[in-house]
């Protein structure tokens, strides 16, 4: 456990500040907290001032405790994550070793810890990497239920998914109710394959299950408070809509569209997949340990299933997957070592290769990833941009505006609230600007050329050399006709 710690933790944590937040997925993670700790407001989460409820609280409030406790940055931002992403990994073996041997242990611990989602997500301040700790923290607490219950403990069963309650309401105040359907998969899975169908109608399982959504209703209970049911319920049923049957550029594909993250998120495990459809590997497995094997298999087949045949997909919703696969290669892999008497496959599958993919990964993290990763930065970042505004407008004692502008990453650095008129608002904004010529609007190339045609007077001009990837840059007011302004 202490090895696999530490390899997470050198994998993780180096460079972690490195690179600026320029996604705004990442933005609309880093930037609600801060104001949490400038507002003292920690129930509802808010983006630029405007409520933001597309998510529940939990990660915002690990955020803004390291906020507090270390001041506001880049690594601040990440630390949660990045400590969620190591705690997974010793999570894993823990899994793994009751599941079978320490070697197992060990290889599926690696494994998870060379597994590209996880590096990149929990370096990262995301959702994911948290998501998927509790999640498997709860997994293995209903996987050691339905031992319990074969056995016939069933006090122990019920204590064990009391805790994975616990686990699963951390997971739940994450991203609800996305974790019931990696808990389900696997519990039903299981116990239909078994068909111990008594399982299905056992009390304290379900008991659990309601009890796990407990903290997020409360929290949802306090926002209608505070807010009033129409506006929350309105926000989340719209949220349901889109997952559910709406499919953007960016979450949309075919039924197959998990093949490919499947095949490159393992690389170069994947080649184990071969493996994990063999016949004999299955009557190997379901010989030492059907319960196990039924709840391995089905925890990842059903999930993956079903989000196939969903219309938004993304590439991130796999993660919640990766402990159980990560299990099921190690097993693939003790088993190829035995069955399999090819010379070359002898040599792939030795102490020797696995080293060999785990330095690989070290280097990669350490070295080529942190400079791909300033690259990109460095092209899209809206740090420089931000703080120069700021220098600009507070020594000059400028106002500042938006202007039809969404854009969480650069919120983040501005780190503060800012009028943000929409793109209907055009005249407001024109009003302002005749009452102050001096105002500094941040906004997009298209949106203020167009707003320059409505208002032939107003014309813009960028307020300073910005990254050519940047959409939305600060703007003033230049001499016009009208002589309503002038720099």
């Amino acid at each position: 456990m202490l090895f696999l710690a530490l390899l997470a933790a050198a994998l993780i944590l180096p460079w972690l500040g490195l690179r600026d937040v320029i996604a705004n997925s990442e933005g609309q993670r880093t930037y609600p907290p801060l104001e949490m700790v400038q507002t003292g407001d920690w129930l509802v989460p808010k983006l630029n001032g405007n409520i933001y409820l597309k998510k529940p609280p939990l990660l915002y409030w690990a955020v803004a405790v390291s906020y507090k406790a270390l001041g506001v940055g880049e690594f601040q931002a990440r630390l949660p994550g990045a400590i969620c992403g190591i705690l997974f990994v010793v999570s894993v073996f823990r899994f793994a070793r009751e599941m079978g041997s320490r070697k197992q242990a060990l290889l599926a611990g690696a494994i998870g810890a060379a597994n590209f989602l996880l590096l990149d997500k929990a370096r990262e301040c995301q959702l994911e990497a948290p998501l998927v700790l509790f999640v498997t923290l709860a997994l293995h607490q209903w996987w050691r239920a339905l031992k319990a219950l074969e056995s016939g403990a069933q006090g122990k069963a019920a204590l064990a998914v009391l805790v994975g309650a616990a686990w699963l309401s951390l997971s739940n105040l994450l991203k609800f109710p996305v974790p019931f359907l990696f808990m389900l998969s696997a519990i039903i899975g299981t116990a239909v394959c078994m068909r111990r169908w008594r399982w299905l109608m056992w009390a304290p399982s379900w008991l659990a299950l309601v009890l796990s959504i407990v903290p997020v209703a409360l929290w949802a209970w306090a926002l209608t408070q505070r807010l009033g049911w129409e506006l929350v319920s309105s926000v989340w049923l719209n949220e349901a809509k889109i997952h559910a049957e709406k499919a953007s550029s960016l979450s949309g594909g075919p039924p197959w569209f998990y093949v490919g993250p499947a095949l490159g998120y393992f690389a170069p495990w994947c080649a184990l997949y071969v493996v994990l459809f063999m016949k004999n590997f299955w009557r190997a497995q379901i010989a030492e340990d059907r319960l196990t094997f039924h709840f391995l298999w089905t925890g990842v087949a059903v999930p993956l299933l079903l989000l196939s045949l969903n219309a938004a997909k993304e590439s991130d919703y796999f993660i919640s997957m990766i402990s159980l696969l990560c299990i099921l290669f190690a097993r693939a892999f003790l088993f190829a070592r035995g069955y399999f008497t090819m010379p070359i496959l002898g040599k792939l599958t030795t102490r020797t290769a696995v080293v060999v993919v785990l330095a690989g990964y070290c280097v990669a993290m350490w070295i080529f990833h942190p400079i791909f990763e300033k690259i990109d930065s460095d092209g899209r970042t809206p740090k420089e941009t931000a703080q120069r505004t700021l220098q600009i407008a507070e020594r000059e004692h400028r106002p500042l505006l938006y202007y039809d502008m969404n854009d969480p990453k650069l919120y983040f650095y501005m780190r503060r609230i800012i009028r943000n008129y929409e793109e209907n608002e055009g005249e407001k904004v024109v009003e302002t600007l005749r009452a102050n010529p001096r105002t500094i609007v941040f906004g997009e190339e298209d949106t203020m050329r167009q707003l320059s045609k409505n208002y032939p007077d107003m014309q813009f001009r960028e307020l300073m050399k910005t990254p050519e990837k940047l959409r939305q840059v600060p703007y003033e007011l230049v001499a016009s006709d009208a002589g309503a302004a002038s720099h």
